[in-house]
């Protein structure tokens, strides 16, 4: 008998726990639109800059500082690394940018405010009311 208390029987089946909920699969978000912003949209520059006034106060509070002029000037600066490390985690949305780099050259030069933040592109509301 002791022998076939450690032997552990197959016939023994798992229970099934109830989900909690249902949420939308990937493909369903995508063709409901969830994860885009249309180009025709009704959103303007003037909407934008109050997002932008919410997002100044975010990053401040994140940073720490009252005034952006007391950010590091150099990366000999000691509070240098723990600023960045700051700014790579913060949340982008509404933040004024401007394009100095891309692979796309006619996008350099550009600057609005961020609408949408993905994994590696960022969409743009320019001064002029269109979304890049």
């Amino acid at each position: 008998t002791f022998i076939f208390g450690k032997v552990k029987s197959h016939d023994i089946t798992k229970k099934v726990l109830p989900r909690k909920g249902t949420f939308l699969s990937s493909r369903k978000r995508k063709q409901i639109g969830l994860k885009s912003i249309s180009r025709n949209t009704e959103l303007k520059y003037k909407d934008l800059l109050e997002m932008n006034n919410l997002w100044m106060e975010y990053i401040r509070q994140n940073l720490g500082i009252n005034n952006f002029s007391e950010l590091p000037s150099s990366p000999v600066d000691p509070r240098w690394e723990m600023t960045n490390q700051k700014l790579m985690k913060a949340d982008m949305h509404g933040a004024r940018i401007t394009i100095v780099r891309s692979k796309c050259p006619s996008l350099v030069g550009i600057n609005g405010i961020i609408l949408q933040d993905t994994k590696s592109t960022f969409r743009v509301m320019g001064q002029d009311n269109k979304i890049r």
